[in-house]
């Protein structure tokens, strides 16, 4: 709950009650909208064909700057529906909590969002690193494990963290050859770490990249896959989990690679408690990252390129 601009404190003589203003110009959530603000709302302007933001939500954060209080709550967006955790939400929950009358401007603005999540630079996994690939999408009969031919395959590699999971990434690739896997490890752990897989071949040859190779052959083994490489195991449940709870499992390939952004980002970030920092560093993201048109959105990400 947000708080007013003044706090009841205890009167230095001990007998009364005093009002003391809560300085909202310390605030990360302060300095972030300070700073940026109307930078966002003109590239938002800016956008052709996009429906701008409502009035009564430029007014609110404006007057949030001179008084220090949104008092309709945009600092935090619940819904008993759809945005009541961590999890996030879809599009029609989001229009539905901000009264939205059309569902493509919720669904331009969570893929606007999901662009930023992925910060230029960022730093690659380090140490023991597990890697593997999963399947999303519906069953397909007759065909088991690799012989998929309409799933989504997506990489997954996970940082050893103790017992636990550290880091994570993902991204969708077009093969499980070495063609695809080796440049998905290169570009998603450091040289000079340990990367652990299955016997699958298309990890061969992968210490020539400068890693030390680490093989599980699952079949040779009588303990079961997910107690072996439990952390990549972990993570791709929870990844379809997710794409079928809060999505409801309508998200196509050509838009995946986004909402696998979307989850490394959450991800890699449950342990924060520095909420407001999380905001301020998206909302810097989103405002470095090159402008897209509603056209551009629907178009999906360009065709997969097993080099990148």
């Amino acid at each position: 709950m947000l708080a007013n601009t003044q706090e009841i404190s205890t009167g230095s003589a001990g007998g009364g009650l005093e009002y003391r203003r809560r300085n909202p110009e310390s605030t990360v959530l302060y300095r972030v909208l300070q700073e940026h603000l109307e930078t966002f709302l003109a590239r938002i302007e800016s956008d052709q064909g996009q429906p701008s933001w409502p009035e009564f939500v430029k007014r609110e954060l404006r007057a949030y700057l001179s008084c220090g209080v949104l008092c309709r709550g945009f600092c935090r967006i619940r819904c008993d529906h759809c945005c009541n955790d961590h999890t996030g939400c879809s599009a029609l929950g989001l229009q539905r909590v901000l009264g939205l009358g059309s569902y493509q401007t919720a669904w331009a603005w969570l893929h606007k969002l999901r662009r930023a999540m992925v910060r230029t630079g960022r730093d690659r996994l380090r140490g023991c690193v597990e890697v593997d690939e999963t399947y999303v999408g519906g069953e397909e009969e007759g065909v088991r494990g690799r012989e998929t031919e309409n799933k989504a395959i997506v990489a997954v590699a996970a940082e050893e963290d103790g017992r636990g999971i550290g880091r994570i990434r993902l991204r969708r690739i077009l093969d499980v050859s070495a063609e695809s896997l080796h440049p998905f490890v290169e570009q998603s752990v450091a040289p000079g770490s340990v990367i652990h897989t299955d016997g699958w071949p298309g990890y061969s040859n992968i210490e020539t990249k400068g890693y030390t190779h680490k093989v599980t052959v699952l079949s040779q083994s009588d303990e079961p896959a997910h107690q072996l490489m439990p952390r990549v195991h972990q993570v791709a449940s929870l990844l379809k989990r997710w794409l079928l709870g809060t999505h409801q499992g309508a998200v196509s390939n050509k838009h995946l690679d986004y909402y696998l952004d979307e989850y490394t980002f959450r991800f890699n970030r449950r342990r924060s408690r520095a909420r407001g920092l999380l905001f301020y560093r998206l909302l810097q993201n989103a405002v470095a990252v090159d402008l897209i048109t509603y056209r551009g959105l629907v178009s999906g990400k360009k065709e997969l390129d097993p080099n990148i």
